[in-house]
């Protein structure tokens, strides 16, 4: 591994501690302080709602100025987010919670069109899947630690113990992104500065690029739609796996163990992509990573015993496992270097969208019917049926193609 590999995964790690961090805590606590299903719902969709608007802009500005730079504003956002975290849970205002998830949104935004274009530098476009399957896998032990960690401190101390620790993390990130800003892309070409800063762009304009991107690009928008699909049904897991557990009887530390068992099948799942990507195909992996999701996410009302509810987090984390690095190759496989920035700003979109549409939505159906358990069954089954639009889709334009 060399060096920039190495210090985009101790990056990456701490980003995804944080993450970890907040999966059981934000929709826990917001319940602590009063919130309904259709609020929870609306509080996890507001950092997706933010990203769907500014992942192209986003990635079209880490084009042209430098994606270590993009690193590092991330978790200058993140250390906002959880400073707003912490005033909400003290002063007891969950509504500050919304601001707070818009600035995790944007710290998400700024990292994910980052992270994805940045790695694809590093290798050839057969190292690709297996480099972002191995980076995907180091990082997600953060995803991994964060859950147990946080539902430990919410039992033995409290939740605000929990965003203080994600807030000494985002400073510990900012830092260690400071050898990535130096280095400013040495190995950049010339011709490919030259580029870039042609193309300097508006707003405006970033999103006619990338519409164009999406519109001209099959896999470009075969990865768009199917990661939009992918995170329509996983919302509903991650915003409210933790209320439907509480509710089975689990405490907080068991509710952290079991969302890091999802985490522990994604990482499986990322290891054996990263063996047989190449074997069967980005198109076939992100057939099979939905199915394993929707299938996961509907089953999990038939859940009454703690123990096997860890087979509807496992096949949901095992799902997303299999299907994000897929993704991200189908991407960067149709994609120029100067252009890969908008282009994961395009697919991230399709992502943040799926989200913030799925935990409102869904929210507010689990409200009107006083019961998760629609939400959960609603959720797989149109994921489901977008994914067999997706396959009328490519036998219309006879593109049915295995692998891809």
């Amino acid at each position: 591994m060399n060096t920039d590999f190495l210090l985009i995964i101790c990056v990456g790690t701490v980003y995804t501690t944080m993450l970890g961090l907040l999966s059981p805590t934000v929709p826990l606590a917001a319940s602590t302080l009063g919130a309904t299903t259709a609020l929870v719902g609306l509080i996890a969709s507001a950092r997706a709602i933010i990203q769907s608007g500014l992942r192209m802009p986003m990635g079209e500005s880490a084009d042209r100025f430098g994606w270590e730079l993009f690193y590092g504003v991330s978790f200058i956002l993140g250390l906002a987010s959880g400073v707003t975290f912490f005033i909400g849970m003290v002063s007891k205002q969950v509504l500050l919670f919304i601001p707070a998830q818009i600035l995790w949104g944007l710290t998400a935004a700024s990292f994910r069109v980052t992270e994805p274009a940045y790695i694809s530098e590093m290798g050839s476009e057969s190292e690709r899947p297996q480099l972002l399957g191995r980076y995907l896998t180091i990082t997600g032990i953060g995803q991994l630690i964060g859950p147990p960690i946080a539902g430990w401190l919410i039992d033995h101390i409290s939740y605000e113990a929990v965003f203080m620790v994600f807030t000494c993390l985002a400073i510990a990130g900012f830092f260690s992104t400071l050898p990535l800003l130096k280095t400013n892309r040495k190995k950049q070409s010339q011709e490919f500065t030259e580029v870039v800063h042609r193309e300097r762009n508006g707003i405006l304009e970033s999103y006619s690029k990338g519409f164009d991107i999406f519109r001209t690009k099959r896999n470009v928008l075969l990865a768009t739609f199917g990661s939009f699909l992918m995170t329509l049904c996983f919302s509903v897991g991650v915003s409210f796996h933790p209320l439907f557990l509480r509710g089975i009887g689990l405490v907080s530390f068991e509710i952290g163990i079991l969302l890091a068992v999802r985490d522990i099948s994604a990482i499986l799942s990322r290891l054996l992509t990263a063996k047989i990507m190449g074997l069967i195909g980005n198109r076939f992996n992100m057939f099979l990573g939905i199915t394993c999701i929707s299938v996961g996410i509907m089953i999990t009302p038939t859940i009454t015993d703690p123990l096997i509810a860890i087979i509807p987090l496992f096949l949901a984390g095992f799902g997303f496992g299999i299907i994000y690095p897929s993704l991200i190759s189908l991407v960067a496989v149709d994609t120029k270097r100067e252009e890969r920035g908008l282009a994961m700003g395009v697919f991230g979109t399709g992502l943040a969208t799926g989200f913030g549409i799925g935990s409102i939505i869904f929210g507010i159906i689990a409200d009107i019917f006083s019961s998760l358990d629609i939400a959960f069954i609603l959720s797989g089954l149109s994921s489901l049926f977008g994914l067999f639009l997706i396959l009328c889709y490519l036998f219309i334009k006879r593109d049915l193609k295995f692998p891809s």
